[in-house]
């Protein structure tokens, strides 16, 4: 159970046809957040459920509908293998201001893009996203934010808390989306970095009626 829980917290939502060009990598790469002129990464809680994991810690699992907004003149290419790169939780708005989260995960970076399989002449369609000039996409998240052991800290509960998720639409090490936003000026500016979404309000509950829930990997 427990291995399945880290898989399931670093996991990353794919395209099928992305499957491919995806190859495993245990060691870590340095990325900075990308400027925020690009676009706005927008968050809705569509749905939260508490579930019992291994060894009885409770964690409520966030379904987020992440909104890219493209705030610019100019069309913006979203690659569809964008993963969620870590989260952090706030308990109090001006906490966010401040920098001063409660909570913070960081996803293990095991996985990479494998850039020498891309068509460099153009964007594949079946993975990337082009986003015309003020219009916007959508994409599903969940977020596991974990409450407590049975019995243990309880000062996450009966409270709204506020969720920034953060996410990496190039995981690749070699520096490869910047080649690549050249050669595709024609066609629009690829996303290539890692981008903070704005804060979206999240309640938990004081009992939190938690149960076992069923493990879905993509």
């Amino acid at each position: 159970m427990e291995k399945r829980i880290g898989i399931l917290h670093n996991r990353i939502r794919v395209n099928r046809e992305a499957t491919s060009i995806l190859m495993l990598l245990c060691c870590a790469w340095p990325c900075g957040l990308q400027a925020a002129n690009d676009l706005s990464l927008e968050p809705e809680l569509i749905q939260t459920k508490y579930c019992v994991e291994g060894k009885g810690v409770i964690t409520v699992r966030a379904t987020l509908r992440l909104r890219y907004r493209n705030t610019t003149g100019v069309p913006i290419i979203l690659p569809l293998f964008s993963r969620l790169s870590s989260w952090q939780l706030f308990e109090k708005r001006t906490d966010i201001e401040s920098g001063r989260p409660e909570l913070i995960h960081t996803s293990k970076p095991d996985q990479i893009l494998d850039t020498s399989r891309l068509d460099r002449t153009k964007p594949n369609p079946r993975l990337f996203r082009t986003i015309e000039p003020h219009a916007t996409f959508e994409i599903p998240q969940e977020v596991w934010i974990p409450l407590r052991p049975k019995g243990a800290d309880q000062r996450r509960l009966g409270k709204d808390h506020y969720l920034r998720v953060e996410m990496n639409t190039w995981p690749d090490p070699e520096n490869s989306g910047e080649r690549l936003r050249q050669v595709w000026g024609a066609y629009g500016r690829l996303l290539a970095g890692r981008f903070l979404s704005e804060p979206v309000k999240i309640h938990i509950d004081h009992a939190p009626a938690a149960k076992p829930c069923p493990v879905q990997i993509d």
